[in-house]
């Protein structure tokens, strides 16, 4: 997502949310040191622009409602090698390296 659809999907789940018992929210990015980004580069910002939309403050109906933030985000400059095998032939079927940052 561009970073303008992550903010406005987020105030969207917070429009959203009437009577539920808890929220979750799950973003898997690449990011850095306190932010995530979106596929345009936009940051966005962990702090100001994912949890507080959800506080007391921004969304009163959410006060009281434990919430749970799983952020999966690369934060820095890594080579990453992934690979598969088959449990048959101990043979490598798909193997992918990429530099992320």
């Amino acid at each position: 997502m561009v970073f303008k659809d992550i903010k406005e999907c987020l105030a969207q789940s917070v429009a959203d949310h009437k009577e539920g018992k808890a929220v979750i929210v799950v973003v898997m990015s690449h990011g850095g040191p306190g932010f995530v980004q979106g596929i345009d580069g936009g940051q966005v910002s962990i702090e100001k622009d994912i949890v507080s939309v959800f506080d007391g403050v921004h969304a009163p109906r959410l006060r009281g409602v434990p919430k749970l933030f799983l952020i999966q985000a690369c934060r820095g400059r890594r080579e990453y090698t992934m690979q598969f095998m088959s449990l048959t032939s101990k043979v490598p079927v798909f193997k992918h390296s990429t530099n992320y940052d």
